[in-house]
């Protein structure tokens, strides 16, 4: 319905709606705050494509927070955990996952395991990473 109010879409709908908004703008950098909420798996995956096109030529980059570990897997190059406003690790996608895989000695570890682990080790230790 045209005449709805952005107030009166669903949550995936104003979800879409904020990002149409934000890619609109063609800026250089997107920072973007848990984008995929409320979001339905093949509109997750579609907006994960979205993604890589809007950044394939180097000339557009998207920061996003979130805490949906196959985002990460579908679309990060680079990946920075944050705790208490604190930067606890940044690295490549790549880089984090060869780090983590050696120090847990497993060279098979996925990057969900490797960010539960972490997350549980930091809150047990401060000097952990």
């Amino acid at each position: 319905d045209e005449t709805k109010k952005v107030s009166q879409l669903s949550s995936g709908m104003r979800v879409k709606y904020m990002l149409a908004l934000a890619l609109s703008h063609d800026a250089r950098l997107l920072i973007l705050d848990e984008p995929t909420s409320g979001l339905d798996p093949v509109s997750r995956d579609e907006l994960m494509e979205l993604f890589r096109g809007v950044v394939k030529s180097g000339e557009r980059s998207i920061l996003f927070s979130t805490h949906i570990t196959s985002d990460l897997e579908k679309c990060a190059s680079h990946i920075t955990m944050i705790k208490d406003g604190q930067i606890l690790c940044s690295d490549t996608r790549d880089g984090f996952l060869a780090r983590y895989r050696a120090q847990f000695g497993d060279g098979q570890m996925s990057l969900e395991d490797i960010l539960v682990r972490v997350e549980r080790r930091s809150y047990d230790s401060e000097d952990f990473l």
